[in-house]
């Protein structure tokens, strides 16, 4: 004879369900929730534990005649929460199944879901994975200087053939330099260049009058004062680090885009190297 045990406790829209299952001989039994909601059942590494199937759990009672179950959900309490739908005697499903093999049984259930609950999440750890050793890019003979991009020929010119240039060092300096500039620097730079691009070059024009039309001038105002206090904070840890131009003022690599560097905000290209 098989029965069924149960005890409910809401707390924070939840009811916890408690359940246990008694019979006077081994057996295996499917137990399904009652209760008008979903069935929350216990996870183990992210999976619902063995043997729950949705609303349903199918366990085996053990000789010592009690099978204890547990699941949450969101439904209100209700007598009984939770029935008995199955039982089948433990002698009739070992009849039922595969003949015993003197192998030891597997310890990890054979579904995708078994093996990431014995298991567990198959990412590498981070201490495991080699970083690659960084290498400088070194200048390029084609990179162009600050009077080059915005000498004759305008700026529009001049910051078409840094952006090309800025492509160029980026091919050659590989996968390697995205280990040195942070990825949220790129993608703000990028945005920046974008806005850039975006707007009609106004040379002399304040910062306060930009800003106090709204809209993209307004964001590109911003960028510029952005833009000057990042390359003032570069300037003085270049100093640290005793990296100097030609004449004593701190320089940046050959080829690197440093913004803000001319009156009206665009980005200039500053090389290290050359007479």
């Amino acid at each position: 004879m098989v029965t069924l045990e149960w005890s409910c406790e809401r707390s924070d829209g939840v009811t916890l369900v408690s359940l246990v299952v008694a019979a006077d001989r081994p057996c295996r039994v499917r137990v399904e929730n009652r209760l008008d909601g979903p069935v929350w059942p216990p996870r183990r590494r992210g999976q619902p534990a063995a043997g729950w199937d949705g609303d349903a759990f199918a366990g085996r009672v053990p000789a010592d005649g009690r099978l204890t179950v547990g699941y949450a959900t969101p439904a209100r309490p209700a007598d009984p929460p939770a029935e008995v739908v199955s039982t089948v005697p433990a002698a009739e499903v070992d009849e039922e199944s595969e003949p015993r093999s003197t192998e030891p049984a597997p310890a990890v259930e054979s579904t995708p879901a078994g093996v990431v609950r014995d298991l567990g999440d198959p990412v590498v750890p981070r201490d495991s994975v080699p970083v690659p050793e960084v290498v400088p890019p070194e200048p390029s003979d084609g990179a162009a200087t600050a009077r080059e991009v915005g000498g004759e020929g305008g700026t529009a010119r001049g910051r078409t053939r840094a952006a090309s240039d800025t492509t160029q060092s980026t091919d050659a300096a590989g996968d390697s330099e995205r280990f040195v500039v942070p990825g949220a620097v790129r993608a703000w730079l990028r945005d920046v260049d974008e806005r850039l691009d975006a707007t009609p070059v106004e040379t002399g024009r304040p910062d306060g009058d930009a800003s106090a039309d709204g809209g993209l001038e307004a964001a590109v105002a911003a960028d510029r004062r952005a833009l000057r206090r990042v390359r003032d904070r570069i300037d003085e840890l270049l100093a640290r680090a005793g990296e100097s131009g030609r004449d004593g003022q701190t320089a940046g690599r050959a080829g690197e885009r440093v913004g803000g560097g001319g009156a009206d905000g665009r980005e200039t290209r500053v090389d290290g190297g050359g007479p």
